[in-house]
């Protein structure tokens, strides 16, 4: 027999077989057998619904308050929430990769650039709009010291120029404008 039935059901299935049993008239239907009906109210009357746990000791009932699934998934979601806050909430302002200093930023100089050019990389996402610096003249291209990446329209190269006097690296402009900003992004790689 079936024992684990919800309890809604069970009282469904009782109400049905009330109204298959109760005779219709002219019925003549002979009474449930004492066995029978003894049997039907022991496994399904109110009597087996009736918890036998005693209640224990105060640990006890706590170790059963917390065996449950649904504490169990909210302390797991305030575990979350904490592990969150550790990762995002930086008072110090330090970061998670361990760096001590502050990085210079790298300026990106866009010298004498064509606009199709200049468009590409400034439509391109890669940079923040602080780092872009367009210059028209060598005085302003001087201006703007260390770690720098010159796109040098007239030159046809972009020149990545680090802190403490390390040679430069040197790339061509690429052909297609808009590759130039993937160029540029990989000397940046190499700066840092």
């Amino acid at each position: 027999m079936n024992q684990d039935r919800n309890p809604n059901e069970i009282e469904e299935l009782k109400a049905i077989l009330a109204k298959s049993l109760d005779p219709g008239e002219g019925e003549d239907v002979p009474p449930m057998p004492d066995s029978l009906r003894d049997r039907i109210s022991g496994q399904w009357g109110k009597g087996a619904a009736v918890g036998t746990n005693p209640p224990g000791n105060l640990f006890t009932r706590f170790t059963a308050l917390f065996a449950q699934p649904a504490w169990a998934g909210a302390a797991a979601a305030v575990a979350l929430l904490l592990v969150a806050a550790v990762v995002f909430i930086n008072p110090r302002g330090d970061t998670l990769r361990g760096s001590s200093g502050q990085v210079d930023p790298v300026a990106i100089v866009l010298y004498k650039l064509d606009p199709a050019a200049e468009q590409a990389i400034k439509d391109s996402g890669y940079f923040e709009v602080q780092a872009l610096h367009v210059v028209r003249t060598e005085e302003e291209l001087r201006k703007v010291g260390p770690p720098k990446i010159v796109i040098d329209g007239p030159g046809g190269n972009i020149v990545a120029h680090a802190t403490g006097g390390t040679a430069p690296r040197i790339t061509s402009i690429p052909a297609d404008p808009s590759q130039l900003a993937g160029a540029v992004a990989e000397l940046l790689r190499g700066l840092k």
